[in-house]
């Protein structure tokens, strides 16, 4: 009870609609069955008519269940399949079986989605995600995604370097596209975490929603292309929302020997390794406000009208990775990969109330270290301090003969 109401004030803290109370079920057994509590340390939560119940505390499944049932609708996101993309039901090293689950926590549809063979968007789409194609989208899958961008969709597409995924002519509609590289980071920071130069450590964000909180944080790429940004036709506006450190550059030739950076041809870092465009989209309140001032001469001269007038505007977002390796299994919980992850989707869905980095559960909390590390401990706690103490016992048994 004591570990409850510490974080439900926590929680009354930042919203007064929040309240809490703790119940003694011997003293008002008739409030433990109007809940259907059926055993101590049950927690229930009630908004209107909506309860969820939690036999086991924490911070991520409390919050999780006041999302379920303060949310009006449950989101949909789903994530195409057909071009070699990584799985959802892939509980391997490199599938994307947690993203899965950790999405479907915050009350979202995780659902994969075969555009091409059902040939129309899928129906009330947060997000449509692409993760590591590894081969071009058919022509009907580029009409149906045009289409729905210039609805106000969005869209999260993360490509490998090598990949045979060749589309930035499509992405240049968006001033967005992938260089033809693999960015290499030199400083060493990769060491820290057991990874090479070819896994770059990102510090520099953009001061945008999706990476807010992580001032302070590095995410790590393991194998990643630099992105590119344009101007836009379409008149979508660009921004990088990560990059590599100055160290780093986007290496052309990753089989030479030695890799090194060659001026003129590979691209000095810091470089870009994800971006984003939004574009504003006239929503259908919008036009139809615009059709009754054109038919009538007159912008909303009735209360109807004035109403429509101030509906707002909905907005297409499209970010893009160069890897998508940072958000597999083996890597989601190396620093905060996993939270970037999830802030790009609930961006992409208007979902700004979910943007943070997540509290990490204690029991899978790691510790990485280098191999100089590794041996150091392994000498001290193994073989120093054991054969110190036999010397010492030693010492002390031959004075004392």
């Amino acid at each position: 009870a004591g570990q409850f109401q510490s974080m439900a004030r926590e929680y009354r803290y930042l919203s007064p609609r929040v309240s809490y109370e703790v119940v003694d079920p011997q003293k008002d057994p008739s409030k433990v069955a109007q809940f259907g509590v059926t055993r101590r340390g049950q927690i229930v939560l009630a908004a209107a008519d909506r309860r969820e119940t939690l036999d086991d505390l924490s911070e991520e499944r409390l919050t999780n269940a006041i999302i379920k049932l303060t949310r009006d609708e449950e989101k949909s996101v789903y994530f195409l399949t057909g071009h070699g993309e990584r799985a959802l039901d892939d509980s391997e090293g490199g599938g994307y079986s947690r993203v899965g689950s950790e999405i479907e926590k915050q009350n979202y549809r995780v659902t994969a989605y075969n555009l091409a063979q059902e040939n129309r968007l899928p129906l009330n789409a947060a997000a449509i995600v692409s993760v590591g194609p590894k081969v071009n989208f058919f022509p009907n899958e580029v009409e149906l995604l045009t289409a729905y961008l210039a609805e106000g969709g969005n869209f999260f597409l993360l490509v490998d370097p090598e990949s045979d995924f060749e589309m930035n002519e499509f992405l240049g509609r968006f001033g967005l596209g992938f260089a033809d590289d693999y960015v290499v980071d030199a400083s060493g920071l990769g060491q820290l975490f057991g990874f090479g130069a070819g896994a770059p450590l990102a510090a520099d964000y953009a001061d945008h929603p999706v990476t807010r909180d992580f001032s302070g944080t590095m995410t790590i790429y393991p194998g990643v292309r630099s992105v590119l940004t344009s101007d836009s036709p379409l008149g979508y506006e660009t921004t990088v929302l990560v990059r590599s450190s100055a160290h780093s550059w986007g290496e052309t030739e990753i089989e030479s020997e030695p890799i090194q950076f060659d001026s003129g041809r590979d691209r000095e870092g810091p470089v870009p390794l994800a971006a984003l465009a939004t574009r504003p989209i006239a929503s259908r309140d919008d036009d139809a406000t615009e059709e009754i001032a054109d038919a009538d001469g007159t912008e909303g001269s009735d209360d109807t009208a004035g109403e429509e007038a101030d509906s707002g505007t909905a907005e297409s977002r499209i970010v893009v990775f160069g890897d998508s390796d940072f958000a597999s299994n083996a890597y989601f919980q190396t620093s905060v990969n996993g939270d970037l992850f999830l802030n790009v989707i609930s961006w992409l869905a208007e979902d700004t109330d979910l943007l943070s980095i997540r509290p990490r559960d204690p029991a899978t909390r790691r510790i990485t270290l280098t191999g100089s590390e590794g041996s150091m401990i392994f000498w001290g706690t193994v073989v120093f301090f054991p054969l110190a103490t036999l010397v010492f016992g030693l010492a002390v048994w031959y004075r004392r003969r």
